[in-house]
């Protein structure tokens, strides 16, 4: 009879036992991770290709700004704000920085300079002279006489810039005469016509 109670006693405490050591369904379990989204790398792409870059990411197009660059044609992405490989929420606004391309320069006046004077500010500038020289009666020789583009155009980085030397006049001594005019004390010089300086 004893061991009967004792059977019947475990076959009721048995249940409840187990009830409280097995974990009921979800208990224990964390909670899911929110959603995420990673910024996409746009760097080069036009701003219409970003765009759908960005929403095929589940993120929306922020600002659009513009800044210069030496690097990156016009019209394309240089960066992201926040930036690429970010991890950011669903829906976050990303702005995009497109470039305008390389910043222009002013051709400053560089006439009346010495010609390697002006050569290095072109190239400091990020210009590329081109000399040729010419003949000049107001100009000495070996300074800068005229520019092509004139002084003050507005260029972009690697623009091609003619600059003109002075060959100094074009009219020398006449050699005939000595620059006196006359070979004889009545006799005009044939050369120089009486003005004794020939063209060169």
């Amino acid at each position: 009879m004893e061991g009967y109670r004792s059977r019947k006693w475990a076959l009721v405490v048995l249940p409840f036992f187990l009830f409280l050591t097995v974990p009921v369904c979800g208990c224990g379990r964390s909670a899911p991770e929110p959603a995420k989204a990673t910024v996409p790398a746009l760097g080069g792409m036009g701003v219409e290709d970003a765009r759908g870059a960005l929403l095929e990411e589940e993120l929306a197009v922020g600002s659009l700004s513009e800044e210069y660059s030496e690097t990156v044609p016009p019209g394309l992405v240089i960066r992201t704000l926040p930036p690429e490989g970010e991890t950011v929420e669903p829906g976050t606004a990303v702005d995009l920085v497109v470039s305008r391309g390389p910043e222009p320069v002013s051709l400053p006046d560089l006439r009346g300079k010495p010609e390697g004077e002006a050569v290095a500010l072109l190239k400091n500038l990020g210009l590329q002279p081109n000399m040729q020289q010419a003949y000049n009666e107001s100009v000495p020789v070996g300074l800068v006489c005229a520019s092509d583009p004139p002084p003050g155009t507005s260029l972009v980085k690697g623009s091609v810039v003619t600059l003109t030397v002075s060959l100094g006049s074009a009219y020398v001594t006449c050699p005939v005469c000595g620059g006196k005019g006359t070979v004889t004390v009545s006799e005009t010089c044939p050369e120089c016509g009486g003005s004794g300086v020939c063209y060169t």
